[in-house]
C-alpha cells in the first residue's frame, strides 16, 4: 500500500502521474476535453486524484470471518472492522494505556460488526453481497463470541482475550476460536492499492485456531468493480473489498499487514533514561535522594511517560520491576559481562 508520495502542493508530479498512468493502462484523452484547475485530460485527472486519494488514506480495514452454526442453522460469520475499532486499536496501541490496565482488557476486535450469512460456504467470498443468501447482523463480534461460548459453555471467554505482557493481540481470539469448535477462519486486511486504478489491496491469509502463531504470507489480491475500462469503475473505499467482484491474484506479501503485535509492559525508554541519570534503580534509591530532588524526577518521569501513578510506583505503593544497570567497568571479558540486572524492568500497577 506504500507509494508515491504527493509535494507539498498536495498533488503529485506529472512524472508520477505519467508513471501510474503507464502502470494503470490508461492514457491521456484530450480529445474529451481539458479537465480540473490544472487543464489535464480527463485520465490525467482521474489518475492524479486518485494518487491524492491513496496518499491521504489513514487507515486499513480488517476481517475475520469463519464457518460456523447459528441458532442451529449452518453458514459464514463475518466480523468487519469499524470506526469504533480504529479508535479502539489507537487507544490500546499506547504503552502508557498498556502499563495503566496491565496489557490490554479490551482488544479492538471485540468492537467490530458482525454479520451472519445462511448457507454460505466458507470459501464462497462473493456470497457476502450476492443477495442470494440470507444475511443478518448479529451485533459487534463481542456479542456473536459471547453467544458462542455461551452456547459451548466456556463462562469465563472475556478473561481469555485480555492481552497478557508478552502476549499477541489476537492470540486469544484464536484460542477462543479453537475451543468453541471453530476449524478455521480467515484473516483479511484491505486498503487502497497504488497497483491499480480505482483498487484495493486486500491481503487473505487462512488459519486454523489451533496452529502455532507465525507471521504468515498472505495472498495478496488487487480487488475492483468489474468494468470494461479503468476510468469507468466505482472508487473504492478501503471497507469495500467485499462489494467488489474482480479479484486478482498478485502474489503473496512477506507479512500481513496487522494489528497483531506483542504487548510490552517494560517502563517506556524515556522514563528509564531518566531513572538511570539519577541512579534510581527501584523504590528504595528513590527514597534514599533528597526531596528536591525527588520532587524533580517524579516532574521528568511523569512527562516522559504520563498515565503512570508514578509517585506510588516510586514509593513502593505500586510494585516496580525494576529497571536494568546501565553498563560499569568491572571484572569479566566480552559485551555485556558488567551489566548487572537489578529485576526484570517491568511495571505492573496493582488496579
Amino acid at each position: 500500500m506504500a507509494g508515491h508520495a504527493v509535494g507539498a502542493d498536495g498533488f503529485p508530479t506529472p512524472f508520477q502521474v505519467q508513471e501510474c498512468m503507464d502502470a494503470y493502462g490508461m492514457h491521456p484523452n484530450p480529445e474529451d476535453g481539458l479537465h480540473g484547475d490544472r487543464q489535464v485530460s480527463r485520465n490525467t485527472m482521474l489518475v492524479t486524484e486518485w494518487m491524492r486519494y491513496v496518499a491521504a488514506n489513514t487507515y486499513l480495514a480488517g476481517a475475520f470471518y469463519f464457518p460456523c452454526q447459528w441458532m442451529g442453522v449452518h453458514g459464514v460469520l463475518l466480523a468487519v472492522s469499524t470506526a469504533a475499532s480504529s479508535a479502539l486499536s489507537k487507544t490500546n496501541a499506547s504503552p502508557c494505556m498498556q502499563i495503566v490496565q496491565n496489557g490490554i482488557p479490551r482488544p479492538e476486535f471485540l468492537a467490530f460488526d458482525a454479520y451472519f450469512y445462511q448457507g454460505l460456504n466458507f470459501g464462497n467470498i462473493r456470497g457476502f453481497s450476492d443477495g442470494m443468501y440470507r444475511a443478518f447482523k448479529v451485533g459487534t463480534f463481542e456479542d456473536a463470541l459471547g453467544a458462542l461460548a455461551a452456547t459451548a459453555g466456556i463462562g469465563d471467554w472475556l478473561q481469555m482475550l485480555f492481552v497478557q505482557d508478552g502476549m499477541l493481540i489476537y492470540q486469544g481470539l484464536r484460542d477462543l476460536l479453537h475451543a468453541v469448535g471453530v476449524p478455521v477462519y480467515a484473516h483479511l486486511t484491505s486498503g487502497l492499492s497504488w497497483h491499480k486504478y480505482a483498487s484495493l489491496d486486500v491481503y487473505l491469509s487462512i488459519h486454523s485456531p489451533g496452529m502455532d502463531v507465525e507471521d504468515c504470507s498472505p495472498a495478496w489480491w488487487l480487488v475492483c468493480e468489474e468494468r470494461p475500462y479503468p476510468w469507468e469503475r466505482y472508487v473504492p473505499k478501503a471497507e469495500d473489498w467485499f462489494a467488489l467482484y474482480s479479484w486478482e491474484a498478485y502474489g503473496q506479501r512477506e507479512r500481513q499487514l496487522t494489528n497483531d503485535y506483542t504487548v510490552d509492559l517494560r517502563i517506556p525508554r524515556a522514563a528509564q533514561d531518566v531513572c538511570q541519570t539519577f541512579g534510581v534503580h527501584g523504590p528504595e534509591d528513590f527514597r534514599r535522594m533528597p526531596e528536591v530532588f525527588q520532587r524533580r524526577m517524579v516532574e521528568l518521569v511523569r512527562t516522559a511517560a504520563p498515565g503512570v501513578d508514578w509517585d506510588a510506583a516510586l514509593s513502593g505503593r505500586i510494585p516496580m520491576y525494576g529497571l536494568t544497570r546501565v553498563p560499569h567497568e568491572g571484572k569479566g571479558k566480552g559485551k555485556g559481562k558488567c551489566i548487572l540486572p537489578i529485576m526484570d524492568a517491568r511495571l505492573r500497577p496493582n488496579l
